[in-house]
C-alpha cells in the first residue's frame, strides 16, 4: 500500500464510523459496552500511530535542516523543541520565591500609603505571587474539605453527567458474546 492510499483509507474511516446516536439506541448494554471497547481499541492504536507519524516527522525536519513544512491543502507543519522537565524540587523552590517575594515591598506594605498590610492581604499577595510562578490551576477537593472549605464556592460546577471506567485490556483482546 502505497502512502497515498493509506492517507486516502485513514480519511475515509472517520465518516465510516460515525456512529448514529438512534441506531446506538437499539443496541443492548453488552453490545454497547463491545462498541465503547471496539473504539477505545481503535483510539488508542490510532494514538501510536500519531505519535510515532510524528516522530519520524519531526526526524526528517531535523535531519534535513528544515523548521517547517509547507503542505498544500492542509497548511505549515512546524518543528518545536519539546522540553520536558521532571523531578522538580518544590522544596526548593517555593524558598527561593518565598525569599523573592519577601524582598518585595508591595507584599506587606500598601504602595500608595505606606502602611502595613493586615495579615490576611499579605497572605493574600503571597499566595498570588505564587500562583504566578507556580503552576497551580485547580483546588486539592480533599485537600479543601479538610480546612472546612466548600469547594464549590470556589469553582464553576458543570455536571457533565456520566462516563463509564473500563476494564483494562491486554493486547490481543478478543471479542465475546454480544
Amino acid at each position: 500500500m502505497t502512502a497515498a492510499e493509506l492517507v486516502d483509507q485513514l480519511l475515509a474511516l472517520g465518516p465510516a464510523i460515525d456512529l448514529d446516536l438512534a441506531e446506538q439506541r437499539d443496541l443492548t448494554s453488552g453490545q454497547l459496552g463491545w462498541l465503547l471497547l471496539a473504539l477505545r481499541f481503535l483510539i488508542r492504536s490510532l494514538q501510536d500511530d500519531y505519535r510515532d507519524t510524528e516522530a519520524a516527522l519531526a526526524r526528517q525536519l531535523r535531519e534535513t535542516g528544515a523548521e517547517s513544512l509547507a503542505l498544500p491543502g492542509a497548511g505549515i507543519f512546524t518543528l518545536h523543541r519539546k522540553v520536558k522537565r521532571t523531578r522538580w524540587q518544590i522544596g526548593e523552590l517555593t524558598r527561593a520565591i518565598a525569599a523573592r517575594i519577601s524582598d518585595e515591598p508591595a507584599t506587606f506594605y500598601d504602595t500608595d500609603t505606606g502602611e502595613q498590610l493586615p495579615h490576611a492581604q499579605v497572605v493574600a499577595n503571597v499566595v498570588a505571587r505564587v500562583r504566578a510562578t507556580c503552576a497551580i490551576s485547580a483546588g486539592k477537593v480533599t485537600g479543601m474539605r479538610e480546612i472546612g472549605l466548600q469547594v464549590d464556592e470556589f469553582c464553576d460546577v458543570d455536571m457533565q453527567g456520566y462516563v463509564v471506567q473500563l476494564p483494562e485490556l491486554g493486547d490481543g483482546w478478543t471479542k465475546g458474546d454480544t
